[in-house]
C-alpha cells in the first residue's frame, strides 16, 4: 500500500511512467525518507550531500522553518528526482530557495543517474509553475559546472536560468593526488613552505605527543566536540573584531550538532578529523562526505596554541590520511580566504541560478542583482579592527 500523500501529481503524456509529485509538509520528509536514500546512493556525485535528507532535517532542526516544498519525481516506487526548497522572504514574489543558505554549503538536486538530469529538472520546474507554487526558484551556490545550467532545455522548454555569481563566489578545492606544497597567492605570489609548518609541529610536539583522530558518533569526544570547537570559533572572532553572524547565532550549534547526530540509515555519516596533544584535541573541522569530494564545512582551533598554526597542521596531516582513502579533493568551500589559495590546486566558481515562475518572480529576480549585502558586508570590514570590535559589542 502506498503512504505517500498524492498532493499534485503529473502524468505526461510524454513519459506515462512519470509521476511527479509535490510535499508541503516537515512531517512528509519521514514519509519519503527511505526512498530519499536510496535516490541519494544512486546519485552519488560530488556534491550531492547538500541535498541528502540528513543535511535538509539538520537546517530544518537549526535554521529552517516549519515549512518545506519537496519537489519529487517517481516511477513507480522509485524516486527518481528530488529538489528540496524553502520559503524566501521576500514580500513581493513567493520565493522558494534551495533547502541550504549562501553562506556555507551548495545548492544542489538529486537525480538518478539512469535519467535524462536536464530533461526531468526541466519537467519538475515547468510543474512547480503549473501548479503555481511559487514566483520565483532559486538556488544558490551551485558549480557553475553543473550540467543542466548550460545544457539546452529538455522537451518542456522552460525559461533559461538566470545566472550571478553567488556570494561566496568560489570555492577552493586540494586535489590531493595532486598537491605537493603550498602553491603561491594568485595576486600577491607569497608562498609558504612545509619547512615553516614542520617547523611549528616540532614545537607543537615539544608540548606533548601529536597525533590525528577521527572522532565519529561512536568516539568518546563525539558529544563534545562541537561545542569545544565553537568555543574557540567565537573566541577567535571577537580577537579579531569579525562578526561571523552565522556562527554565532544561536541556531547554529543546534544545526551542528545535528549533523554529527545521524540516524544509522546514512551510509557515510559526517564526522571531524581532530589535531591531538596528549590526548586532547588543539584543533579539529567537521567534514561532510561525498563520493570522491571531502567537504570542509566547519573549523576552529585553540586559540592557546595559535603561535604554532594547529589548523595548517591539522590540514597537511589530514591531506596525507587522505591518500589511503576514497576521496580525490580537500573542499575548503565558499570563503575565500588567503591560506585556502596559496593551498587550493583548483577552484570551483559558485553561481545562484533564478528561475522566474511569473511576471513577479521575474521584477523580483531583478531586484535582487543588486549585490546589497555584499557591499555592506565589504564596507564593513574596509572599518579599522577596533571599530569593528566595538561595533560588535
Amino acid at each position: 500500500m502506498d503512504t505517500r500523500p498524492d498532493i499534485a501529481s503529473d502524468k505526461s503524456s510524454l513519459d506515462a511512467a512519470l509521476e511527479i509529485k509535490l510535499f508541503h509538509k516537515s512531517e512528509d520528509l519521514l514519509h519519503i525518507a527511505p526512498a530519499w536514500e536510496d535516490l541519494a546512493s544512486r546519485c552519488n556525485r560530488g556534491f550531492s550531500f547538500f541535498q541528502k535528507p540528513h543535511w535538509v532535517r539538520a537546517w530544518l532542526e537549526g535554521f529552517g522553518p516549519k515549512e518545506i516544498t519537496l519537489v519529487t519525481a517517481w516511477r513507480g516506487e522509485s524516486l527518481v528526482l528530488l529538489i528540496a526548497l524553502m520559503p524566501g522572504k521576500n514580500i513581493l514574489a513567493r520565493q522558494l530557495i534551495c533547502a541550504t543558505y549562501p553562506e556555507a554549503g551548495y545548492g544542489s538536486i538529486l537525480v538518478s543517474d539512469e535519467e535524462d538530469q536536464t530533461d526531468l529538472i526541466q519537467r519538475a520546474l515547468k510543474f512547480i509553475a503549473t501548479e503555481s507554487v511559487a514566483d520565483l526558484v532559486t538556488f544558490h551556490a551551485l558549480p557553475s559546472q553543473t550540467t543542466w545550467l548550460t545544457a539546452p532545455g529538455g522537451s518542456t522548454g522552460i525559461a533559461t536560468p538566470h545566472l550571478r555569481s553567488s556570494a561566496a563566489a568560489y570555492a577552493a578545492m586540494i586535489e590531493v593526488d595532486a598537491y605537493c606544497g603550498f602553491e603561491p597567492h594568485p595576486r600577491t605570489g607569497e608562498r609558504r613552505s612545509h619547512k615553516n609548518i614542520r617547523k611549528k609541529r616540532r614545537k607543537l610536539e615539544r608540548e606533548g605527543a601529536v597525533s590525528l583522530e577521527k572522532i565519529d558518533r561512536k568516539h568518546t569526544l563525539s558529544p563534545t566536540i562541537m561545542s569545544t570547537m565553537h568555543g574557540w570559533k567565537l573566541d577567535w572572532l571577537d580577537q579579531r573584531g569579525l562578526a561571523g553572524g552565522v556562527v554565532r547565532s544561536e541556531p547554529f550549534i543546534t544545526f551542528v550538532d545535528t549533523l554529527m547526530s545521524p540516524p544509522k540509515c546514512v551510509e557515510e555519516p559526517p564526522f571531524c578529523m581532530a589535531l591531538m596533544q596528549n590526548g586532547v584535541p588543539v584543533a579539529a573541522s567537521l567534514f561532510l562526505p561525498d563520493e570522491n569530494i571531502l567537504h570542509c564545512y566547519f573549523t576552529a582551533f585553540n586559540p592557546n596554541h595559535a603561535d604554532c598554526s594547529p589548523g595548517l597542521i591539522l590540514i597537511l596531516m589530514i591531506v596525507d590520511w587522505m591518500r589511503g582513502q576514497h576521496w580525490d579533493f580537500y573542499d575548503f568551500e565558499g570563503h575565500p580566504e588567503p591560506y585556502k589559495d596559496k593551498m587550493a590546486t583548483r577552484r570551483v566558481t559558485l553561481v545562484d541560478a533564478s528561475f522566474p515562475m511569473t511576471w513577479r518572480g521575474n521584477i523580483q529576480n531583478q531586484i535582487s542583482r543588486i549585490p546589497l549585502r555584499q557591499t555592506i558586508k565589504s564596507g564593513f570590514y574596509r572599518l579599522p579592527k577596533r571599530i569593528r570590535q566595538t561595533i560588535l559589542r
